[in-house]
Protein backbone atom coordinates (compact mmCIF):
# COMPACT_ATOMS: atom_id res chain seq x y z
CA UNK A 1 0.00 0.00 0.00
CA UNK A 2 1.35 3.47 -0.88
CA UNK A 3 1.95 6.12 1.78
CA UNK A 4 -1.00 8.12 0.42
CA UNK A 5 -3.35 5.12 0.55
CA UNK A 6 -2.15 4.24 4.05
CA UNK A 7 -2.76 7.82 5.19
CA UNK A 8 -6.31 7.98 3.84
CA UNK A 9 -7.11 4.59 5.37
CA UNK A 10 -5.57 5.61 8.72
CA UNK A 11 -7.64 8.81 8.80
CA UNK A 12 -10.88 7.12 7.70
CA UNK A 13 -10.37 4.42 10.35
CA UNK A 14 -10.28 7.24 12.91
CA UNK A 15 -13.55 8.68 11.62
CA UNK A 16 -12.00 11.56 9.68
CA UNK A 17 -13.10 12.63 6.22
CA UNK A 18 -10.07 12.35 3.94
CA UNK A 19 -9.35 12.21 0.22
CA UNK A 20 -6.46 12.41 -2.18
CA UNK A 21 -6.10 15.72 -3.97
CA UNK A 22 -3.28 14.69 -6.26
CA UNK A 23 -3.32 12.15 -9.03
CA UNK A 24 -0.41 10.37 -10.64
CA UNK A 25 -0.69 9.22 -14.22
CA UNK A 26 2.44 7.25 -14.92
CA UNK A 27 5.40 9.63 -14.67
CA UNK A 28 3.10 12.68 -14.75
CA UNK A 29 1.69 14.20 -11.57
CA UNK A 30 -1.57 16.11 -11.97
CA UNK A 31 -3.15 18.31 -9.30
CA UNK A 32 -6.81 17.59 -8.80
CA UNK A 33 -8.87 20.41 -10.37
CA UNK A 34 -10.02 22.75 -7.66
CA UNK A 35 -7.40 21.75 -5.11
CA UNK A 36 -5.09 24.51 -6.25
CA UNK A 37 -2.51 24.08 -3.52
CA UNK A 38 0.09 22.17 -5.51
CA UNK A 39 2.01 20.81 -2.51
CA UNK A 40 -0.37 18.45 -0.68
CA UNK A 41 -1.43 14.89 -1.36
CA UNK A 42 -4.31 14.57 1.10
CA UNK A 43 -7.09 16.87 2.30
CA UNK A 44 -8.49 15.80 5.66
CA UNK A 45 -11.19 17.31 7.85
CA UNK A 46 -10.61 16.06 11.40
CA UNK A 47 -12.46 17.64 14.36
CA UNK A 48 -9.53 20.07 14.76
CA UNK A 49 -10.18 21.66 11.35
CA UNK A 50 -8.92 21.44 7.76
CA UNK A 51 -5.60 19.68 7.29
CA UNK A 52 -3.39 19.40 4.20
CA UNK A 53 -0.95 16.50 4.29
CA UNK A 54 2.17 15.81 2.23
CA UNK A 55 2.81 12.07 2.52
CA UNK A 56 5.97 10.13 1.88
CA UNK A 57 8.14 7.24 2.94
CA UNK A 58 10.17 7.67 6.11
CA UNK A 59 13.41 7.94 4.11
CA UNK A 60 12.05 10.94 2.15
CA UNK A 61 10.60 12.83 5.12
CA UNK A 62 13.25 15.60 5.20
CA UNK A 63 13.01 16.20 1.45
CA UNK A 64 9.23 16.68 1.74
CA UNK A 65 9.70 19.26 4.48
CA UNK A 66 12.16 21.03 2.17
CA UNK A 67 9.60 20.83 -0.66
CA UNK A 68 7.00 22.57 1.50
CA UNK A 69 9.47 25.29 2.43
CA UNK A 70 10.09 25.82 -1.30
CA UNK A 71 6.32 26.29 -1.71
CA UNK A 72 6.36 28.93 1.01
CA UNK A 73 3.81 31.30 -0.53
CA UNK A 74 1.12 28.63 -0.96
CA UNK A 75 1.85 27.01 2.40
CA UNK A 76 1.86 30.39 4.18
CA UNK A 77 -1.46 31.34 2.59
CA UNK A 78 -3.09 28.09 3.75
CA UNK A 79 -1.70 28.44 7.28
CA UNK A 80 -2.82 32.08 7.54
CA UNK A 81 -6.32 31.06 6.52
CA UNK A 82 -6.64 28.56 9.34
CA UNK A 83 -5.59 25.34 7.66
CA UNK A 84 -2.94 23.09 9.14
CA UNK A 85 -0.15 21.61 7.00
CA UNK A 86 1.76 18.47 7.98
CA UNK A 87 4.24 15.99 6.55
CA UNK A 88 3.35 12.37 7.29
CA UNK A 89 5.87 9.62 6.61
CA UNK A 90 5.58 5.88 6.86
CA UNK A 91 7.98 3.02 7.32
CA UNK A 92 6.71 -0.27 5.91
CA UNK A 93 6.50 -1.75 9.42
CA UNK A 94 4.87 1.26 11.12
CA UNK A 95 1.33 1.20 12.44
CA UNK A 96 1.29 4.98 12.83
CA UNK A 97 2.96 7.68 10.74
CA UNK A 98 5.64 10.11 11.79
CA UNK A 99 3.87 13.49 11.75
CA UNK A 100 5.63 16.85 11.47
CA UNK A 101 3.52 20.01 11.57
CA UNK A 102 4.65 22.82 9.29
CA UNK A 103 4.44 26.23 10.95
CA UNK A 104 4.78 29.81 9.75
CA UNK A 105 8.03 30.07 11.70
CA UNK A 106 9.57 27.30 9.56
CA UNK A 107 8.99 29.14 6.28
CA UNK A 108 11.56 31.45 4.67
Amino acid sequence: MTPASRTVQYLVDQGTIACRIDRRMGPIEVDWPGAGVGFADILAVPPTGPLLIQVTSKSNHASRVTKLKASAHAVRTCLQRGMRVEVWSWDKDDDVPRIEPITLEMLP
